[in-house]
């Protein structure tokens, strides 16, 4: 159904395009994604074409599966070829798996390209999350706080744990401290991390 939906609005987008540049003579727009699939931790990245450069901003609204709440970002076109960057990764936490449209407005006209989100064995954790960990381990926020994002993680699938439930106790080993500082400065990846934390909350180890 989701599918459906966005091949409809790109036909509709195409149509509302090529009758805008045939009646009103409006510059014409390419939009294009870098890659065709993409995966967690990965970012956006947009190849921008305009046949004619005004001062007008440009917005691009990605849109993606049901119940995908589209996003638009204004941007910037100061040359007829431009690369654009989004402004953040892919997180489960935010973006699900599925089919997403890239849907650019410039000076009257529009644009739209397609590509896919897709899951893989590699975790990505958003940044947020080392900032909350970081208090953690300084002792300004206590280990409950630490532990409510840990569940957030495994909720949003982040982290798959099967048939998880909170514990009324949290329970983190101190031991654990030192990885996730490593975490924090980069010595380990988030997805080292987040395999690290998958297990041990499987195991019943790290108990949030």
């Amino acid at each position: 159904m989701a599918v459906s939906k966005i091949v409809v609005f790109i036909g509709f987008m195409l149509m509302s395009h090529y009758l805008l540049l045939t009646s009103y003579g409006l510059p014409e727009v390419k939009v294009n994604t870098t890659k065709a699939v993409y995966n967690y931790g990965q970012v956006l990245s947009l190849a921008i074409k305009v046949a004619e450069l005004t001062t007008d901003k440009a917005f691009v609204t990605i849109g993606g599966p049901e119940n995908f709440q589209p996003i638009v970002l204004p941007a910037i076109i100061t040359h007829h070829y431009e690369n654009l960057t989004a402004p953040s990764a892919f997180y489960k936490t935010v973006f699900p798996p599925g089919k997403y449209y890239v849907h650019l407005e410039y000076a009257g006209s529009n644009a739209t390209a397609l590509f896919e989100l897709k899951d893989s064995p590699n975790i990505a954790i958003p940044p947020q999350y080392k900032y909350d960990a970081y208090a953690w381990l300084t002792g300004e926020v206590p280990k409950k706080y630490f532990a409510t994002d840990m569940i957030k993680l495994v909720h949003s699938g982040v982290i798959e744990v099967k048939n998880f439930e909170p514990s009324s106790s949290v329970v983190i080993p101190v031991w654990f401290k030192h990885m996730t500082s490593w975490w924090i400065n980069g010595t380990v990846s988030d997805n080292d991390y987040g395999h690290a934390l998958q297990y041990l909350i499987k195991e019943n180890v790290v108990r949030p």
